[in-house]
């Protein structure tokens, strides 16, 4: 049991021990803490902020502790992130009550700890403007700022420059709307948004013909409307690598990275015959329980995208393979993506050139496929089909035009940027075989 900051306590603890951050796992701490509504939010938005913040926070207390951060006690250093995260994140919260709410979590434990917190809070509390980070080397001041690793800003400056990267590091920390995809064999999107007004949601007409934005839903399993397979989650990047693949009524589909199945749903509602493939059974489980709430006859199969049956080879009219990757496109959902090193991301674009080759594999004589990831990195998307065409030249990209003047791409690639948050950064790409 525990109230809001302790819940949030126990996990960030957890997560400086484990070096990974498992959402399931707080989610489950908060159904066992018995928190309301309103904690359970609280909770999400003290331990989501540190989380998102933790470079900042840091340099902040690196330079108010008397004790180097790595010295501390795990529970310690979290009492004190979570503390100036209030202090310097938490518009409603009071100064007087995240510095004494923060030492009471350590009270009854540690009372010479709790003193130190105590100190080291107070002190904090003066700071101003948290966010003046005074470093001369702009990539650092950058990385501290907005808290992402100077190899991740050193890399997205290379590729945008340093007004354009800062744009991205800040939507990154920029709590995202819920994007929902209309399912269109069941409900008009005009009518599902009535629907989910009704339910209480704040839902509005998204960026693309089908699509909605939406907050203030709390749990979206228990609205009605989800439960009735009326629609289900996706990102308008991700909707828009499904509508690349342009796949029309009756059209066989494959969708070898499928898992949670957005792009499956959306070739079947298009009338396509899809088979869904994913590494784990558990994530085919949840394809296979979607296509089942929302009334789709999809095939499924685990397996590796990279060992495609031969019955598939040839097969399909479509074929779709957005690939692992590092995910950088999708931060400011999954923050704990940001402390990813170039060690762990070295090997992935090994990993997705042999799922693409993999990929073209299976498509059929005039048919189309797509390659898609939901990261900025040149190593996983331009470089991959590169290296992809110098060795299948028979191969070529083909140009493809996105509804809603959402842009038109002569030479077959998108580079989908977040655009101030409204959207996850994604890589598109068609390729085809070339025309005789």
């Amino acid at each position: 049991m525990g109230g809001a900051r302790e819940t949030a306590l126990r996990e960030l603890v957890r997560w400086d021990g484990t070096g990974e951050w498992d959402a399931a796992h707080f989610s489950e701490a908060i159904r066992a803490a018995g928190l309301d509504k309103r904690d359970a939010a609280l909770a999400t938005f003290l331990a989501g902020g540190v989380v998102q913040n933790r470079i900042l926070l840091d340099y902040r207390l690196e330079k108010l502790s008397k004790i180097p951060l790595g010295k501390l006690e795990r529970r310690v250093l979290a009492a004190l992130r979570l503390g100036a995260f209030q202090l310097f994140f938490a518009d409603g919260i009071p100064a007087h009550a995240a510095v004494g709410e923060t030492v009471a979590l350590m009270r009854g434990r540690d009372r010479r700890s709790a003193g130190y917190v105590n100190a080291v809070l107070r002190t904090a509390s003066r700071i101003e403007h948290p966010l003046d980070v005074e470093e001369t080397d702009p990539v650092r001041r950058l990385s501290i700022r907005w808290s992402h690793p100077e190899w991740m800003v050193r890399e997205l400056v290379a590729l945008r420059g340093m007004e354009k990267a800062e744009e991205e590091l800040i939507s990154d920390n920029t709590a995202p709307a819920v994007t929902l995809r209309t399912n269109t064999a069941r409900i008009t999107r005009d009518a599902l948004i009535a629907r989910l007004r009704g339910e209480g949601a704040d839902a509005a007409p998204g960026a693309l013909d089908c699509s909605i934005d939406m907050t203030g839903s709390g749990d979206i399993a228990r609205l009605p409307s989800f439960r009735e397979g009326l629609f289900w989650v996706q990102d308008v990047s991700s909707q828009l690598a499904g509508e690349a693949l342009d796949v029309k009524e009756g059209m066989s589909v494959l969708d070898l990275c499928s898992a949670p199945g957005g792009k499956s749903f959306g070739a079947a509602v298009r009338g396509g015959r899809v088979t869904a493939s994913d590494i784990s059974e558990a994530k085919m489980k949840l394809v296979e329980d979607g296509a089942r709430r929302l009334g789709f006859d999809i095939e499924t199969r685990s397996g590796d995208a990279r060992e495609v049956p031969p019955e598939w080879v040839g097969a399909f009219d479509r074929v779709i393979c957005d690939v692992p990757c590092s995910g950088l496109g999708i931060i400011r959902k999954k923050p704990d993506i940001r402390y990813k090193t170039p060690t762990d991301v070295a090997e992935l674009p090994r990993l997705q050139r042999e799922i693409l080759d993999s990929a073209a594999k299976c498509v059929k004589k005039g048919g189309r496929l797509v390659y898609s990831t939901c990261t900025w990195r040149k190593e996983e998307n331009d470089s991959i089909v590169d290296d992809f065409l110098a060795n299948n030249p028979n191969f070529e990209t083909k140009s493809f035009t996105f509804s809603g003047g959402m842009g038109d791409f002569p030479d077959g690639r998108a580079s989908l940027w977040s655009e101030k948050g409204t959207r996850d950064g994604f890589f598109i790409c068609v390729l085809g075989e070339k025309d005789v």
